[in-house]
């Protein structure tokens, strides 16, 4: 679902600088947090959401912000305060490579980025995910026949007999658990993060 393609986006960032990316203390901040890194939603988002009021005016602004309106009809956003007091800057404020850590991945970059996109249907699907080049220059995925929208697992299995049962390259992996060698039905994940 694309939520777990945001999810496993922020899980990504975490792993890499230690921290969560978006740290909001409630629902409100974590908008605020989202919209600091990746500016407001389109208004096709907000349009069709049953609750945008309470995070947004009548005229669309984020009610998190402080809102400065210039003679020329213009608006500025100005940082506002979360509920204990810390301070989130205004959309689009602040840069994925800094809140990362100062990444200098930019193929890491683009795939967080494509992880995070506002609009679901724009967000990286789990296939697209697979076919990234972040993915691929990680990773030797083995080349087989499967399923997976033009995706191929990586396996830890190969061909023959395994305690009595015939094992093919497109569904099995090896595990080990204590001393018990058993067969798992699911592929092995591919590495996502270097040593």
């Amino acid at each position: 679902m694309p939520i777990d393609i945001w999810s496993f986006g922020c899980i990504l960032a975490e792993l890499l600088t230690g921290y969560p990316l978006l740290p909001g203390e409630d629902e409100g901040d974590q908008l605020a947090l989202t919209m600091e890194l990746f500016g407001t939603p389109p208004p096709l988002l907000t349009d069709n959401s049953k609750r945008t009021r309470t995070f947004f005016t009548s005229r669309g602004h984020p009610r998190y912000c402080s809102i400065t309106q210039h003679p020329d009809g213009s608006v500025t956003y100005g940082s506002g305060r979360s509920r204990r007091g810390k301070i989130r800057g205004p959309p689009n404020s602040k840069d994925l490579v800094k809140a990362m850590g100062g990444c200098d991945d930019p193929v890491f970059i683009d795939f967080i980025r494509r992880c995070l996109a506002w609009d679901p249907n724009d967000r990286m699907t789990p296939p697209q995910a697979l076919r990234h080049p972040w993915l691929r220059k990680r990773n030797n995925v083995k080349q087989i026949d499967g399923d997976l929208g033009g995706t191929k697992p990586l396996l830890t299995a190969k061909k023959g007999n395994f305690q009595g049962r015939k094992i093919s390259e497109a569904n099995a992996s090896i595990v080990t658990n204590s001393s018990k060698t058993q067969m798992n039905s699911r592929p092995v994940l591919p590495k996502i993060v270097g040593r």
